[in-house]
């Protein structure tokens, strides 16, 4: 389902990046996730006079809010002047409301309880120095300031800590992610408490920009904190392998030396979602290929028995169906049946099937004298094949003359002093080999 609200005043944007024109709900898409860090994105960008999109009509920037009621969202301007048809701000502004909420919050009772549980903290451990609350700090560049609620040095790194509140803007979080990573600071954002349900929008703007890691402060954690003497902290993750199945939710008691600042992205996080994703992406890529590679070694060595049974005679259409597989692997098939290494793969399905496949002889040692003498440049992958199928003890009960005995006797001599040169291995087709018999790789590349 899309997150874009219906019949939105701003339905178009303009990508100032490559000049399109694209749909709002194509932009906001249909994954809620990557829609909050497409949020945090647009004003990060915004507060940094690079604007991501603007209004195709007037040419404004513009950002994405959210419903109040819904976790829906849509585009508003920068700034309104009366020129758009598209209007979308109310008559306060976004400043005065923001004004209005944040300073009448600001120092609620838990907030100022929440301030002093991380100096407590902070002060049990003694790799913290220079704790302090709403200390200014200055950037030295151009002279603007932020006053967080905590800030310190954690072994010898500046640290800020802001305690989340349920009126905080995404401006305020954009903008201060911006001045604390000038600085070099690690911004740490605090929760009183996070829930799977009921969390409030801004929970949502820090969470899913902050590799879906949330931390929690509270009576619990500074009773933690006490006993170790060192700051603990709760941390609750997202785990992307339940992503399936609706996002679920992981908690655990966490010392802040724990974990990991992302300074490009001004992340921190215990648990690294993104990699562990990408990792979970990979394997099931690896698993669709497997399983393509699967399906296509069952449909060839179907057409191949046929194949050499029958002739090319009427499967044309199985033909190009086996083509349209191949899409799917590394293999890449001639346009017709007749460029496949004939010998070489009658050679192998007959020491997988442990019978004559494509050659009209009596038994699988008929074939073994063939390739040998005929077609020396394939033996090793042959005797390979013997020895990975279990084939080679039932061709020596069958050697009643002792010639194939003599054959494998004159090819291992010519090996050892190095004279084999008869039988150096054609690679040519190493990789379809590779695909349809995958235990001879598994096996090894020298004989047995």
């Amino acid at each position: 389902m899309s997150y874009a609200v219906a019949n939105p005043t701003i339905a178009e944007v303009l990508d100032l990046r490559t000049g399109e024109h694209r749909s709002a709900a194509d932009v906001i898409g249909d994954d809620y996730a990557k829609a909050i860090e497409l949020r945090m994105a647009v004003k990060t960008a915004q507060k940094a006079t690079k604007p991501l999109y603007a209004c195709p009509l007037c040419g404004v920037a513009i950002y994405i809010v959210a419903r109040a009621d819904k976790r829906q969202f849509h585009f508003r301007h920068e700034y309104e002047d009366g020129s758009c048809a598209a209007v979308t701000r109310a008559n306060l502004t976004h400043d005065e409301i923001r004004a209005r909420k944040y300073n009448g919050a600001k120092e609620s009772e838990l907030h100022r309880m929440m301030k002093a549980w991380v100096v407590r903290c902070m002060r049990l451990d003694r790799r913290f120095t220079d704790v302090a609350t709403e200390r200014r700090v200055r950037s030295a560049l151009s002279g603007d300031w932020r006053q967080p609620d905590v800030s310190a040095c954690f072994e010898g790194r500046p640290v800020v800590v802001e305690i989340q509140l349920s009126t905080t803007f995404l401006d305020v979080i954009a903008e201060r992610r911006i001045f604390y990573l000038e600085q070099g600071a690690m911004l740490l954002w605090v929760f009183a408490n996070f829930e799977l349900t009921g969390r409030r929008l801004m929970a949502d703007d820090v969470f899913f920009n902050n590799n879906q890691n949330a931390f929690v402060v509270n009576a619990k954690t500074v009773l933690a904190s006490q006993k170790a003497r060192r700051f603990m902290l709760g941390c609750i993750w997202a785990d992307p392998a339940s992503a399936v199945n609706g996002l679920k939710l992981h908690r655990k008691l966490v010392g802040f030396d724990e974990l990991t600042f992302d300074a490009a992205e001004q992340r921190v996080f215990y648990f690294d979602y993104r990699a562990e994703k990408e990792r979970l992406m990979a394997e099931r890529e690896r698993e669709r290929q497997r399983e393509a590679l699967g399906t296509f070694r069952g449909y060839f060595e179907s057409y191949w028995i046929q194949y050499t049974d029958h002739g090319p005679s009427g499967r044309e259409d199985e033909w190009d169906n086996l083509h349209r597989r191949s899409a799917y692997t590394s293999v890449v098939l001639p346009m017709l049946p007749t460029g496949l290494p004939r010998a070489l793969l009658d050679a192998l399905y007959s020491a997988k099937y442990g019978y004559p496949v494509g050659w009209r002889f009596k038994n699988l040692l008929e074939v073994a004298h063939q390739v040998e003498s005929q077609h020396k440049t394939i033996f090793q992958f042959f005797l390979r094949a013997l020895s990975v199928f279990g084939r080679m003890q039932g061709l020596l009960d069958q050697d009643k003359t002792g010639k194939w005995r003599k054959k494998l006797a004159v090819y291992r001599d010519a090996r050892e002093v190095g004279a084999a040169d008869a039988y150096k291995l054609d690679t040519t087709h190493a990789l379809l080999i590779r695909v349809l018999f995958p235990e001879l790789e598994k096996h090894g590349k020298g004989e047995p």
